[in-house]
């Protein structure tokens, strides 16, 4: 979706990760934003700017 438009897009699939792990990865090759989106998100997308304290959940559904 994101990388459709243009979006550069890391995807993070590793299976023998821990979702902690991945997080404090994507923290540590400076990633401007994180998407997440899980089953403990019920369909939509967990949404975190780097310089933000913050998490929103928005719909799936908005996103371009």
């Amino acid at each position: 979706m994101l990388a459709g438009l243009g979006e550069e897009v890391l995807y993070d699939d590793r299976a023998e990760s821990s979702p902690g792990e991945k997080l404090q990865d994507a923290d540590l090759l400076g990633l401007p934003y994180r998407l997440i989106v899980s089953d403990k998100t019920a369909g939509q997308l967990e949404f975190k700017p780097r310089n933000s304290m913050t998490t929103e959940l928005k719909n799936l559904k908005d996103i371009p």
